[in-house]
């Protein structure tokens, strides 16, 4: 089996680089190990968030990715949203404090707040915020920000 996958990272490419052709030929030698292969790629359920994002080219190409992924991988990614680049992040990175805080109306919050609410589907317990709502939530970050 060491052999088989090791010619498979040899010759790993566009054309011979897919993960469904490995588990194949695994099958060959070990259907009980390709099976197992089959139910981990099954089970796993990666989740893609796009960081720094300076251009909407950038978020147009996720589902070229996401198929790429599928097709090379034969995993399922979940897009669950973006955060642009915005300095505000550094400014709150070097005062050691969170952008929802530091920057709740800057762009960069306004992503992340719709990454939770939207891509993570994060309850609020609270039921203080409405998902399209982030300015509620920047003034609720501000009234909170004095226990930081």
């Amino acid at each position: 089996m060491t052999d088989v996958i090791g010619e498979f990272a040899r010759a790993a490419g566009r054309r011979s680089g897919h993960v469904a052709d490995l588990l194949l030929r695994i099958g060959e030698i070990d259907p009980v190990a390709m099976e197992d292969g089959r139910q981990m790629l099954a089970d796993d359920r990666p989740r893609l968030l796009l960081n720094h994002v300076r251009s909407r080219r950038h978020i147009d190409e996720v589902d070229r990715f996401v198929t790429l992924v599928r097709e090379y991988l034969s995993t399922e990614l979940d897009y669950i949203g973006y955060v642009r680049n915005d300095d505000k992040i550094l400014d709150a990175c070097e005062r050691r404090r969170p952008v929802m805080l530091t920057a709740p109306k800057s762009a960069a919050a306004s992503d992340v707040y719709n990454v939770l609410m939207n891509g993570l589907s994060v309850p609020d317990r609270s039921h203080r915020f409405e998902a399209k709502q982030h300015r509620k939530l920047a003034q609720v970050a501000k009234a909170e920000a004095r226990f930081w």
